[in-house]
């Protein structure tokens, strides 16, 4: 995930007088009675795992996940909210970015603690800090501070829910701020690749609506079309902000009962919205490229110097299946690095140096709508210039893991690794725990209360269900792809392209909509965008679109990379928000015909078992006189020429 400083420097902020507030109350004995404990989290939690869970249900309708250590070396608390309301809730073709606008001022005051920097002061003396994102479907705050100071610090939080004072002397420099961000992201080539597909999707999609917001789209257009941005955000926060959707995650040293009463002012937060609004159904909008405009072909000037093919696939959400590890089977295998793979031929003919696979965790790639599976190869120049064959044998391995069918012992595996790491669970940092721990309670997320702390890894080796890793795959087609070539040999051909007022308008538009209605969103805002919540497992081995590597970035192997297919009187087009210069063409003649026809290569394969997979962790005795199994002892105790270590 992309995460910039939320607020602006204090020397631009005003703290206006206002008198002492008043100490936050404890829980009455009777909210405590009408509090719902919900799941004992305490027998689900990894064997590793010190800490002690308490999960509640506030008569605000708020769930909140209780976590007290017993490690008093930690000095620092952290809390995270989560509400399940983000840039897919932002009015259609009015302030898009509105969301992450909302998460801007959430900070700035409420009728409690009305100084407009008063929290992050008091977080800041108190040796603490705070931050928000903007996702697709929700959004997340958190915090840390003294453990001292907890309690006042959660009643803070509080009030952005209860009666924020949203103050429009605050709007501007708040608005600059998002835009400052945006500005940042702007030179993300994994963002803006992901834009282009928004900015393609069929009008009206949640998809098509601009998500991260600047100063166009949350301030010169709201003006220009007399809509008054601060009461659209009233209306949103009233609409969308209410109890039943947030979930709040407390990490302390203090007691899990002290921890309950510091919640008590969330009891306040309104239960239900004060608008009514009618339910999403996000199944209805269906895909967001939809079928008839595929298979979709894009060139793209990226801002790196890199040579980067990328196949995106649409797939039904996966949600309801997690714990069958369907989507995670087949992200592993495409992933793959080792012999077998389409990764070591590729290298082998000298086409690329590394690939990822896989659903990313942001909301452009994982949502309620759908789950975007990515296979992303960087390319050197020869590879550049054979792009058509190296899809080839991306399909060609496809079509290798069909005829070969789902492999019982690879889900054992994966099932495997999953139990031994968490039995072996490392602690994480408090701050980044209590966020996961937020978004993996949101409803929309659809993991089962006794699965919470495992994060929805498979690890049920009879949960295998060959039908569902054969439906993904049936899925993979070169019919339904997005292909995606981002080549820095493009841009002399596209330099001139924004001087001759190159635009997203008319018919470069998969939906024909204007560059006004179409956008980047990806249902994300950007203090953390693609990826990206850093801050998420991906499925297999898709990374978080905001890791750019050395790997990453097209190598010197001392040939000019060139793309014999391009035709450099191309008419380049500007993506509208990011100024992304792309240009949609048909593929190569007979290309996808050849991709068509079930392709092979030879030398791709299954991976070998890996025979050193722990499945049992009792220590043994010192002299047992077994013998290491035959597949382990083939290997050598050492290598000659390798110089010995001299004793002490």
């Amino acid at each position: 995930k992309i995460r910039f400083p939320r607020l602006a420097p204090r020397s631009l902020r005003r703290r206006p007088a206002a008198p002492t507030p008043r100490p936050p109350r404890p829980m009455a004995s009777a909210e405590k009675k009408a509090r719902t404990s919900l799941f004992d989290v305490n027998a689900v939690k990894s064997p590793n795992d010190r800490n002690g869970y308490r999960l509640v249900q506030l008569p605000s309708g708020i769930e909140v996940l209780l976590v007290s250590t017993p490690d008093a070396t930690k000095t620092l608390s952290s809390a995270a909210l989560a509400v399940e309301a983000g840039s897919f809730q932002d009015p259609a073709g009015v302030c898009e970015g509105l969301a992450h606008y909302l998460e801007h001022m959430c900070f700035l005051g409420s009728r409690k603690y009305p100084g407009e920097s008063e929290m992050e002061d008091f977080l800041s003396a108190n040796g603490g800090s705070s931050n928000a994102f903007t996702e697709s479907e929700f959004t997340c705050y958190y915090f840390d501070i003294h453990n001292s100071q907890l309690q006042k610090a959660l009643d803070m939080l509080a009030q952005f829910f209860i009666e924020p004072l949203f103050v429009a002397s605050s709007a501007d420099r708040e608005l600059d701020a998002i835009e400052s961000e945006f500005r940042r992201t702007q030179q993300n080539d994994y963002v803006r690749r992901d834009q282009l597909v928004c900015h393609l999707a069929s009008k009206g999609h949640p998809f098509a609506s601009f998500g991260w917001g600047n100063n166009e789209s949350l301030r010169a257009r709201p003006k220009a079309s007399g809509v008054d941005i601060n009461d659209q955000l009233r209306r949103f926060h009233d609409a969308h902000y209410y109890g039943t959707r947030m979930r709040l995650a407390v990490f302390s040293v203090h007691s899990l009962d002290e921890l309950e009463g510091f919640i008590a002012p969330f009891v306040d937060v309104r239960r239900e919205a004060k608008v009514a609004q009618p339910p999403m159904v996000w199944s209805s909008y269906g895909w967001p490229v939809q079928q008839g405009q595929l298979p979709l072909f894009l060139r793209v000037v990226p801002v790196c110097r890199r040579h980067e093919l990328s196949i995106t696939w649409q797939l039904p959400p996966q949600t309801d299946r997690y714990h069958h590890g369907a989507i995670n089977y087949v992200s592993a295998l495409a992933g793959h690095e080792g012999r077998g793979s389409f990764l070591e031929l590729l290298k082998a003919r000298g086409w690329a140096t590394a690939v990822t696979s896989g659903v990313g965790s942001d909301g452009y790639s994982r949502n309620s709508i759908v789950w975007m599976f990515n296979v992303s190869v960087t390319l050197t120049s020869k590879g550049l210039a054979k792009w058509p064959e190296v899809v080839t044998v991306v399909y060609a391995y496809l079509e290798m893991l069909k005829r070969e069918g789902p492999q019982q012992w690879f889900h054992s595996e994966m099932c495997a690794t999953n139990r031994m790491n968490f039995r072996f669970q490392e602690q994480v940092d408090p701050c980044d725990l209590v966020q996961d721990l937020v978004v993996r309670m949101l409803p929309h997320q659809g993991l089962a209360k006794e699965d919470l702390m495992k994060d929805g890894f498979p690890m049920d080796d009879a949960a295998f269900k060959p039908e569902y890793i054969n439906e993904i795959l049936s899925l993979l087609r070169p019919d339904l792809a997005i292909v995606t070539l981002q080549s820095s040999s493009y841009s002399a051909a596209a330099s001139g392209a924004s001087d001759m007022g190159a635009s997203a308008d008319g018919e470069e538009s998969g939906s024909g909509e204007s560059g006004s209605e179409s956008g980047s969103g990806s249902g994300q805002g950007e203090e953390e965008e693609q990826a990206q919540p850093g801050r998420r497992k991906t499925s297999g081995s898709e990374k978080d679109d905001d890791e750019e590597d050395e790997g990453d970035r097209a190598e010197d192997d001392g040939d000019e990379a060139v793309d014999p297919f391009f035709d450099p009187s191309t008419t380049w087009t500007k993506e509208p928000w990011f100024g992304t210069l792309f240009a949609r063409q048909p593929f190569p003649d007979g290309a996808v015909d050849a991709w068509l026809a079930s392709p092979t290569a030879q030398g791709l394969r299954l991976p070998d078992k890996n025979r050193f997979i722990a499945t049992e962790f009792a220590l043994k005795p010192k002299d047992t006189g077994l013998a290491p199994p035959p597949e382990v002892a083939r290997y050598p105790v050492r290598h000659e020429g390798f110089p010995e270590i001299p004793s002490p």
